[in-house]
């Protein structure tokens, strides 16, 4: 047995014991650190060995002829989650409901779950819904708030609505489906790198990729197949097929409008090819938020609820957060939305930095864009694992090691729940939360010290 087909066992095995240990991974069972240490640990340590074997064997011919065993070992490792329980998510019961709302020719914005629930001036057919999704409906997180998700994200609920009523591996096909188009992109974009297609096990065997996918459910799937497919399309200068795609992006989650003036440069020396282009992204991108945002200043806003509330496994966030409410005299109203304010300016500021030079080539581009999806990751408020999914595909294509880094400390997000029922939230939230990015910041500082020449590509090898 080779090396490289060791570790490949090693993934799967350690997927087939996440799905079979799966009932035991929810907020209810997990009250201490021991009941997800098996969770935490089942990620992370596959998901090193994988990293140290890809990145010492990268250039081994060897590897080449383990690519279908690679292909078929990551196909298992997403379908032994058929039928098993979402590990310590639930975001998936949103989706559901939305998908019947959609479906049922209602407004997902227009009234909260809990709206819903208690019946008051609703609409008949969401009363009719309510009784026959009731199981859904009473799962659903954050109730009190309306969908957070744009209108090509919720097109994409509602098929699965109409494809499998209520059912979660209903979504899993969806994602199943985006995850090998990823793969599909992920191997156009090597070959056009000259890069060995080996090297897109750094994602089809990704332990966080298939826990976001197909182990959670999580929409942030249906990004990498959009964003990959539109830098590819504007490489090619098919720039209008580019702009759609990117806009399709927007409407599953609204930050890689911030990808929108590199792929504009990109496409600058082509003017009669660029203007339809941004027509296209303008028309798409506006029809995917508009209802979104229309609904934006009501009390039960998710996407307001979202922007001023949430925070997560950000310990930096947390620090100066913690700094300026002590600095306002505890008025942390004000305090909290002039920092993400200003962490959203930072975001836009670097993305246009970023998009200011002219595009060499397609590494430059794919670099570049990587730079903007981690730079909003790492600024964001709150750092799910599975928003990883913004930039690992991106790191794979790049050979970002450091970036990659975080398939292997991101999964320590899920002490989080017992740490929080253990009343050591703070504890979690100011020191736990900086595992994940400290050694991903401490790699990308020290590449970026020995090449600062390099700027934003000193990261890759």
């Amino acid at each position: 047995m080779t090396r490289i087909t060791g570790v490949l066992l090693l993934l799967l095995i350690s997927q087939i014991a996440l799905a079979m240990l799966s009932p035991g991974f929810t907020h209810a069972a997990v009250k201490q650190l021991a009941d997800a240490a098996p969770l935490v640990a089942l990620l992370s340590g596959p998901a090193l060995v994988g990293l140290l074997c890809a990145r010492s064997l990268a250039n081994d011919g060897a590897l080449a002829r383990s690519f279908w065993l690679m292909i078929c070992v990551g196909l298992a490792m997403r379908l032994v989650w058929f039928g098993a329980e979402a590990p310590l998510e639930d975001d998936f019961h949103r989706y559901l409901w939305d998908g019947a709302v959609v479906a049922a020719g209602s407004n997902p914005y227009a009234f909260s779950p809990e709206q819903v629930r208690h019946g008051v001036s609703i609409p008949p057919a969401l009363l009719e819904l309510a009784a026959t999704g009731r199981p859904t409906l009473d799962r659903i997180n954050f109730p009190e708030y309306t969908s957070i998700y744009p209108a090509f994200a919720q097109l994409v609920f509602a098929a699965t609505h109409l494809l499998a009523p209520g059912s979660v591996d209903g979504l899993r096909l969806i994602l199943l489906l985006a995850d090998i188009a990823t793969l599909g992109v992920i191997l156009a974009l090597l070959a056009e790198l000259g890069q060995p297609r080996i090297l897109a096990a750094l994602y089809w065997c990704n332990p966080l990729a298939v826990l976001s996918g197909a182990a959670a459910v999580h929409v942030d799937a249906l990004l990498p197949p959009l964003v990959l497919g539109a830098i590819l399309a504007a490489y090619r200068k098919r720039l209008v097929l580019s702009a759609a795609l990117l806009a399709l992006a927007v409407g599953v989650k609204i930050w890689p409008a911030l990808l929108a003036p590199l792929m504009a440069r990109s496409g600058l020396p082509t003017w009669r090819r660029f203007v339809p282009a941004a027509i296209v992204f303008a028309l798409i991108a506006g029809a995917a938020l508009a209802p979104l945002f229309a609904a934006a200043f009501s009390g039960h806003s998710g996407l307001s609820g979202y922007a001023t509330l949430w925070h997560n496994n950000n310990a930096p966030f947390a620090w100066l957060s913690g700094v300026l409410k002590w600095v306002a005299g505890n008025d942390n109203v004000w305090t909290g939305n002039l920092l993400r304010f200003a962490l959203a300016v930072a975001s836009a500021a670097i993305a246009l930095l970023i998009a200011a030079r002219p595009v060499n080539d397609l590494r430059d581009l794919l670099s570049r864009t990587l730079a903007v999806a981690a730079t909003v990751f790492y600024l964001s408020p709150a750092q799910f694992p599975w928003y990883a999914l913004w930039f690992l595909p991106l790191a794979v294509v790049t050979r970002c090691w450091p970036l990659l880094l975080a398939s292997a400390t991101l999964p320590f997000y899920y002490l989080f729940f017992p740490l929080a029922e253990m009343g050591e939230r703070a504890v979690f939230q100011n020191g736990v939360a900086l595992l994940h990015a400290g050694p991903v910041w401490a790699w990308l500082s020290w590449r970026l010290l020995r090449s600062p020449q390099r700027s934003h590509e000193a990261v890759t090898t």
